[in-house]
């Protein structure tokens, strides 16, 4: 009987170190930066926030019944990402939402892949790999007074995001000229 008591107290130990090891990871990705972010300007005035979930994905996938290559370019893409939020901010004439967005990523966690600049707009691309491909992708695009940061994670791909951006045609995402 001793036993079976002293085997029970070794396996709740170890159940408690267990969970107070994966504690702070797990309250970590509940409360990234991006998601701060998020939350923060969810339902504020002047900013738009769209969250799309893989369900949604998959549900895009499974309601595309064409048998063309673009189309399976497209399933092949949205079946790959766990998720897509977008938030947009109209009127940024003071450019404080792109700099607390700048403030706010942990930029030694991304590498910067791209920059779009011109005398109105500037585009930055950055990521996050995660062995051959990515893991997270960021667009931060401020043009005149208007900012955006667009955010996927899954396992992403550039080459299949550029296929994705022509069947959705969204600009600024189309890197097909840097042929991957």
């Amino acid at each position: 009987m001793k036993t079976k008591k002293t085997n029970f107290k070794k396996v709740l130990l170890g159940i408690f170190l267990i969970t107070l090891i994966a504690l702070p990871s797990l309250l970590k990705a509940q409360n990234s930066p991006m998601d701060k972010l998020f939350n923060k300007y969810n339902g504020e005035k002047g900013f738009t926030v769209v969250n799309i979930s893989k369900e949604m994905f998959q549900l895009f996938s499974q309601m595309n019944t064409d048998t063309t290559k673009e189309s399976e370019d497209f399933s092949k893409v949205v079946n790959n990402l766990n998720g897509m939020k977008i938030l947009s901010c109209s009127n940024d004439t003071d450019s404080h939402f792109y700099n607390e967005i700048i403030k706010n990523i942990p930029l030694s966690e991304y590498k910067e892949i791209m920059t779009v600049k011109d005398e109105e707009s500037n585009v930055k691309f950055l990521a996050k790999t995660k062995g051959k491909n990515y893991c997270e992708l960021i667009m931060i695009a401020r043009d005149n007074n208007e900012t955006t940061l667009l955010f996927f994670t899954g396992d992403i791909n550039l080459k299949d995001i550029s296929k994705l951006s022509k069947c959705v045609n969204l600009s600024g995402m189309n890197v097909a000229p840097l042929n991957f």
